[in-house]
């Protein structure tokens, strides 16, 4: 392949079709001209049919392309391309179509650099960041769902095997993701090559009050969900039902007179979410949240419930949202910390029984932008707090 500069990292396609190889194709993160090339695979060679880049930080811009994947969908490959633009401390969404590369979009990372990517059966993507030693997982558009931190030591890949299935039934064929991963770290006594199960998860559980209540959570991997609703005093169960699959990323799901009929006039409800990962024997996740249904039909905390902010990782404005039981006992006081503890912003208003929401602007008490890093959000009834992160990108 002629006309490249310094290639840093490639990814291949199979274009769709797993055992088709005549519309496979490779991309190539050719970092010394800040660009991505695709080329086309097959008996005739290499031959380059699409490009994009230019040494920029906008819209077609890169500042030293580092790292590339391919997106799947079902075990088979997508025709969107991941890139770690190491400089403008982004990933970039690229899809690839007849008339060449299109721009989806990217996000922030607060990384120095990913040195790669990968993505997992379902298209979920996993970005290695070895100086904050995390691997960073997104869901297919690139809204952050999960990081994994325990013990990891400078994490320099990771890597999603795949495998050939044969259906002896038929003879068909298909390519699989395994619920497993693979990471490369530092070389030492007590690292260099692990291996990880995928499991699934529900992140930050919580209902939204008023007349049309909701679930509201954040799922790691696709999964089929069910809801269920008991009697908190009792444990007496008031209703069950399957939701269906859901991708990974975060969703609100309604909840119904049905799931609250029975209930006393004023009693607490504990909300059981259950998810099965989509994964052939895949691993099983519950989240619990418990709450005050009152005779207006109006759900509210059992006790005060931080959410946090979404979005989170935040460019400009993120959406702060906690909960209040009926009678909180003491002051109520939601506020900005830095890492070092300081308080550096205060929401100096009085706050509600129920959801309550605050923009927080990305500024301090003096209106001064903060700097990019990660900051907490802070609740405080009476004497308890509760804490979660938000992080700021600009």
């Amino acid at each position: 392949m002629t006309g490249l500069h310094a290639p840093y990292a490639v990814a291949w396609s199979d274009g769709g079709t797993p055992f088709v190889p005549d519309d496979d194709v490779l991309y190539v993160a050719d970092t010394g001209m800040n660009r991505v090339v695709a080329y086309s695979i097959g008996d005739h060679g290499a031959r380059m049919i699409a490009s994009i880049g230019t040494l920029g930080a906008g819209t077609g811009g890169f500042a030293g392309p580092m790292a590339i994947a391919v997106g799947h969908a079902n075990g088979a490959n997508t025709a969107d391309v991941y890139v770690a633009d190491a400089h403008n401390q982004r990933i970039v969404q690229l899809h690839l179509a007849s008339g060449g590369f299109q721009w989806l979009g990217s996000t922030r990372v607060d990384a120095d650099v990913i040195t790669s990517l990968d993505t997992d059966h379902w298209g979920n993507v996993y970005a290695s960041a070895p100086q904050q030693g995390l691997v960073r997982k997104f869901n297919a558009s690139l809204e952050p769902v999960a990081e994994l931190r325990d013990s990891l030591a400078r994490p320099r890949a990771f890597s999603v095997p795949f495998s050939i299935v044969t259906d002896h039934r038929d003879g068909s064929m298909h390519r699989t993701g395994q619920p497993n991963a693979v990471s490369v770290e530092q070389w030492a006594d007590e690292s260099g090559v692990r291996l990880w199960n995928l499991g699934v998860s529900i992140d930050g559980l919580s209902v939204a009050g008023g007349d049309a209540p909701s679930a509201h959570f954040m799922l790691t991997d696709p999964s089929s969900l069910t809801l269920e609703t008991d009697d908190a005093a009792s444990g007496r169960v008031l209703a069950h039902r399957a939701l269906g699959s859901f991708a990974a990323g975060v969703h609100d799901v309604a909840i119904t007179a049905d799931d609250l009929r029975g209930i006393a006039h004023d009693a607490d409800v504990t909300l059981r979410l259950g998810a099965t990962s989509n994964y052939t024997g895949g691993a099983t996740a519950t989240a619990l949240a418990t709450f005050h249904a009152s005779g207006t039909g109006v759900l509210l905390p059992a006790k005060p419930l931080l959410v946090g902010g979404a979005p989170n990782p935040m460019r400009g404005s993120t959406l702060l949202t906690f909960g209040l039981p009926l009678n909180p006992n003491g002051r109520v006081t939601l506020s900005i910390m830095d890492p070092g503890g300081r308080r550096i912003r205060t929401f100096p208003r009085a706050f509600a029984p129920g959801t309550n929401q605050v923009v927080w602007d990305g500024t301090d008490d003096a209106g001064r932008p903060v700097q990019p890093g990660v900051y907490f959000c802070r609740l405080e009834v009476g004497s308890a707090s509760w804490s979660r992160r938000v992080t700021v990108v600009r």
